[in-house]
């Protein structure tokens, strides 16, 4: 800009000097009759072929259901699975695989009685507690996993300083 150069300040326009019949019509869109997102009736005077991923009526078996339940049932197996977890546990901390164990009758045998008062619950067990082919190999190689752990693993074997800063021999 030059020196000379006058500024002109910014004004808005005034549209009030602009006639209304100029201005462009507008309608608003017209709303059509809304259809069920999943597997509603169709409209009468629809002709729509339906939806390639439109959802489809089951064809399948209906689910299977879980037997009832008597009362433990499941307690014996819930024991071995608290005894499991408390003595992968143990192996980093043996005061809390302590109190698992004892306190692993009184939880199995809750867990039971819930199972016969409440199904989804007795699902959940029986998922658990049945074993299929794959999870008893997975359940045979569970000791040898926990015990090359126990060995090899980085934190899991034993202490090597006490709680009360004295030295405990390495027992590997």
């Amino acid at each position: 800009m030059s020196a000379s150069a006058t500024e002109v300040p910014f004004r808005a326009p005034d549209w009030s000097s602009v006639p209304v019949e100029d201005a462009p019509s507008f309608t608003p869109p017209q709303q059509e009759k809304k259809r069920p997102l999943f597997g509603g009736k169709k409209d009468a005077d629809s002709n729509k072929p339906p939806r390639r991923n439109a959802p489809r009526a089951r064809t399948s078996a209906p689910k299977k259901t879980v037997p009832a339940s008597k009362e433990g049932q499941f307690t014996e197996t819930l024991l071995q699975m608290y005894g499991m977890v408390a003595m992968g546990i143990g192996m980093k901390d043996p005061q809390c695989a302590q109190v698992i164990m004892k306190q692993a009758e009184d939880c199995a045998v809750a867990w039971d009685k819930l199972a016969v008062e409440n199904d989804s619950v007795r699902k959940v067990l029986f998922a658990l507690t049945n074993v299929t082919g794959v999870g008893a190999v997975v359940a045979a190689h569970v000791p040898i996993a926990m015990a090359i752990a126990a060995h090899h693993g980085p934190g899991l074997g034993p202490k090597l300083v006490a709680d009360d800063n004295e030295s405990v021999a390495e027992g590997n």
